[in-house]
C-alpha cells in the first residue's frame, strides 16, 4: 500500500500539473486562433493547435527563464498547490513542499553550541503523528488514479473494437478480390505524382460512409462499395489524391499521436475540442497541398468536394476513431472551398517563414509553464553535506533570489530562531558573514520537501578569522601563525602550525584513507555575472572526481558565485580555506586549482540524482554585518582536550 500510495502521489503531481497547464494553453491558443484565423494561412493555425499536444509530451516541470507564464507561476502554484494538497493529501509519511525546520519541529544545531545543545524546536505536529493519522486512510489519490486507469481501459477497448472491425473489412476485401483494375491504375499514377513509393491497400465496404485512410505503419484506403460503380475516373482521382496527401504529409502519424494523448488525458474535455480543431484545419491544409500539385486546375477538385458533400447530407460523415476522411464536419466545407480559390502554392516561402516564426515565439515564451526561480538549476554532484563553502560539498537551490539585502527569514529561518543561541557577551567589533544551507528533495520535477540542514558563521577580526559550522570551529590567527581545529562534538582541538604540513598533522588511519581515495578536479572562472545582495558576483565551475588508484570514479559539478566587493580582508578567508584543503584527500594539483577561487563565496549550487528522486542543496550568504563578537569566538573553549593529530572521526 505504501508503494501504491507513493506512485499515486507522483501520478497526481504529474496529472494535476498537466491538467491546468494544458487547459490554460488550450484557452490561449483558442483565443489567438479566433483573432488571427481571417489573416493567416491554415498551416500556421495547424501548427498553433498542434503545440497543445506537443505540450502534453513535455514534462510539466519544464521551465526556462524566457517563459511568460513561468514568471507568474510561483505564487499561483503555491496558492493552488496548498489547496490541492489539503484536498488530496500525499502518501503516508510524505511531507509536502515547503516543509523546513520551522514547519516540522526539527531541531537545528546553531553555531557556537556544542552538539548536545541544539536550538529550540519550532512548535508543530510531529511527523509521526501525521503518519499515524494517515495510516488507516485509503488515499484519495489512489482512488483517482484507479478511475484514470479505468477510463484509459474503456477508451483502449473502444479503439481495439474499432481496429478489429477495420481488419475484418480488410480481410473480406482480400477474399473477394473485387478491386476494379482502373481504380488500381489511378492509385498507382496518383502515388507517382505525389512521390509515394509505398501505396496503401484498398478496401471497399458497404458499412463505410465516406472515404478515409487509416493505419500508421501499413496505411489502408477505405472506400464505400458504391464508389466502384458510381464514381467517375476524375472523381476517383480527386478522392485518392486527397487520401494519399494525408499519407504524404504524415497526418496519420500525427493523428495516431493525438489519439494516444487523448486516451492518456481523457479527463480533460478541452483536449477533445482541441483535437476537433486540429482535424478540421488539417483537412484545409490537405486541400492546399493538393492545390499545390493541381495549381490552376483545382476547379474539378472543388466540384468533387461539393458533389461528395451532397451525398453525405443525411449521413454522419465522422469516419471514427483512428481514421482520416474526406469529410468530418459538413459546415467546414465553405472554408475549404474558399481556401481552394486562393493561389496558395505561390506563397510557400512566406507560409514556411510564418510557421517557423510562430514556433520561435511559442516554444520559448508560452510552452514553459512550470514555476521558475533559483530552484531550477542543472548539474549533478554527489558530496557529503558540509559547510557553507565549495569545499564542503553542500549546495544549491535556495528559497530566494534577487537583489538587495537578504534576511534570514528568506532562507527559511525566523530571526528568533537564529538569535535563540542566547545572549552574546560584548567583544571587539568584527565583520559577521552568516550563511544558511537548505536541502531540497524533488520527486522527478516536483518539489517534495525542503529543510534547513546547517547554519554557518564566519567572523573577520583584526588578523584573525573564525569559521563556525556543523559543530566545528576553524580559527586562523596570523599573529600566532597557527590554524586551530575545534570539534565541539568531541570537545577536542588540534593546533596546526602554518603552513600546514599534512604528514605531521593527520593520524595513520587518516593517512591510509587518503592513500585509498584521492580527489582530482578543475576550477574554471567564467564570464557570467549576476547581482546578489547589491554585489556583482562572478561564476566559477568546480569539477571534481574520485580517483581510486588509476581508476576514475564519479564526478561532481558545483557552481560557485563569488564577489570581491566586501568590507573586510578576504585574504584571511583564502588562507583559511587553502589550509583546510590540505587536510582533505585532495591531490596537490586540485588544491592549487582551488586557489583560483577568489572572493567571498556568496552562492553555492549542487545537486545529486538518484532516480526518481533528486536532492538539491543551496548555500547562500544571508547576512553581512558589523557586530560585536561573541565572547571567546577566537579562542579555544575551556575544558577542551588537546590532540596532536586529526583522525577520521574528526573529519
Amino acid at each position: 500500500m505504501e508503494i501504491l500510495s507513493r506512485l499515486a502521489h507522483f501520478w497526481w503531481l504529474w496529472m494535476s500539473s498537466m491538467l491546468w497547464q494544458a487547459s490554460l494553453l488550450v484557452v490561449i491558443v483558442g483565443s489567438i486562433d479566433i483573432l488571427i484565423r481571417r489573416w493567416v494561412w491554415p498551416q500556421v493555425r495547424y501548427t498553433l493547435w498542434l503545440l497543445i499536444f506537443i505540450k502534453l509530451l513535455i514534462p510539466p516541470g519544464w521551465s526556462i527563464p524566457t517563459g511568460i507564464i513561468t514568471g507568474v507561476m510561483p505564487s499561483t502554484r503555491e496558492y493552488l498547490g496548498s489547496r490541492w494538497e489539503s484536498t488530496f493529501p500525499g502518501p503516508a509519511g510524505a511531507s509536502g513542499a515547503g516543509t523546513g525546520a520551522a514547519e516540522t519541529g526539527e531541531r537545528v544545531t546553531l553555531p557556537g553550541r556544542p552538539a548536545g545543545e541544539p536550538g529550540p524546536a519550532a512548535p508543530d505536529i510531529a511527523q509521526s503523528e501525521v503518519q499515524d493519522r494517515r495510516a488507516g486512510q485509503f488515499p484519495v489519490q489512489v482512488a483517482l488514479m484507479g478511475i484514470w486507469l479505468a477510463g484509459i481501459a474503456i477508451y483502449a477497448i473502444l479503439l481495439t473494437v474499432r481496429m478489429r472491425k477495420l481488419k475484418r473489412w480488410h480481410r473480406e476485401q482480400v477474399e473477394r478480390k473485387t478491386i476494379p483494375a482502373w481504380f488500381h491504375d489511378i492509385l498507382v499514377d496518383t502515388g507517382k505524382r505525389l512521390g509515394i513509393e509505398r501505396l496503401p491497400a484498398i478496401v471497399f465496404s458497404n458499412e463505410a460512409v465516406t472515404p478515409a485512410v487509416y493505419g500508421v505503419f501499413r496505411p489502408v484506403l477505405l472506400l464505400p462499395t458504391r464508389y466502384s460503380e458510381t464514381l467517375s475516373k476524375e472523381e476517383a482521382d480527386d478522392i485518392i489524391m486527397h487520401e494519399l496527401a494525408h499519407i504524404k504529409r504524415g497526418d496519420l502519424w500525427v493523428h495516431g499521436a493525438t489519439i494516444f494523448l487523448q486516451i492518456v488525458y481523457w479527463f480533460n474535455p478541452l483536449l477533445l475540442w482541441a483535437s476537433r480543431q486540429v482535424k478540421h484545419i488539417r483537412e484545409i491544409c490537405c486541400d492546399i497541398t493538393i492545390a499545390g500539385y493541381l495549381k490552376g486546375k483545382t476547379d474539378r477538385y472543388r466540384k468533387t468536394l461539393l458533389d461528395t458533400a451532397r451525398e453525405l447530407l443525411t449521413e454522419s460523415p465522422e469516419p471514427g476513431m483512428g481514421l482520416l476522411g474526406v469529410f468530418e464536419e459538413p459546415f467546414w466545407l465553405v472554408a475549404r472551398i474558399r481556401w481552394l480559390e486562393k493561389r496558395t502554392w505561390e506563397r510557400r516561402a512566406p507560409i514556411t517563414a510564418s510557421v517557423i516564426l510562430l514556433l520561435l515565439i511559442m516554444i520559448p515564451f508560452v510552452l514553459p509553464m512550470a514555476a521558475s526561480g533559483p530552484d531550477n538549476f542543472s548539474g549533478t554532484v554527489s558530496q557529503p553535506q558540509g559547510s557553507g563553502s565549495a569545499d564542503s560539498g553542500k549546495v544549491p537551490p535556495a528559497g530566494r533570489s534577487g537583489n538587495g539585502p537578504a534576511d534570514t527569514t528568506a532562507a527559511g529561518l525566523s530571526a528568533s530562531t537564529i538569535d535563540s543561541r542566547g545572549s552574546r557577551d560584548p567583544g571587539e567589533a568584527a565583520w559577521l558573514v552568516r550563511d544558511v544551507t537548505r536541502e531540497y528533495i524533488y520527486l522527478m520535477w516536483f518539489l517534495k520537501s525542503t529543510r534547513v540542514i546547517s547554519i554557518g558563521e564566519t567572523w573577520f577580526g583584526d588578523g584573525r578569522i573564525a569559521l563556525e559550522e556543523n559543530g566545528k570551529r576553524y580559527i586562523l590567527d596570523r599573529s600566532k601563525n597557527i590554524l586551530i581545529y575545534i570539534n565541539h562534538r568531541r570537545e577536542t582541538y588540534v593546533e596546526i602550525s602554518l603552513p600546514v604540513d599534512r604528514s605531521g598533522v593527520i593520524s595513520d588511519r587518516l593517512k591510509w584513507r587518503f592513500q585509498e581515495v584521492q580527489y582530482e578536479g578543475d576550477m574554471k572562472k567564467t564570464r557570467s555575472t549576476r547581482e546578489y545582495m547589491d554585489k556583482i558576483c562572478t561564476k566559477y565551475y568546480l569539477a571534481t572526481w574520485e580517483m581510486r588508484g588509476d581508476v576514475k570514479g564519479s564526478g561532481n559539478r558545483i557552481e560557485v558565485w563569488t564577489t570581491m566587493d566586501v568590507p573586510f580582508d578576504v585574504t584571511l578567508l583564502h588562507d583559511l580555506m587553502n589550509s583546510r584543503r590540505i587536510l582533505t584527500p585532495r591531490s596537490p594539483r586540485l588544491v592549487e586549482e582551488m586557489k583560483k577561487l577568489e572572493g567571498l563565496q556568496m552562492i553555492i549550487e549542487q545537486s545529486e540524482k538518484r532516480f526518481p528522486y533528486k536532492t538539491r542543496y543551496a548555500t547562500k550568504i544571508v547576512e553581512i554585518a558589523r557586530e560585536k563578537t561573541p565572547d571567546g569566538i577566537f579562542e579555544i573553549p575551556e575544558g577542551y582536550e588537546k590532540k596532536e593529530r586529526l583522525d577520521p572521526d574528526d573529519l
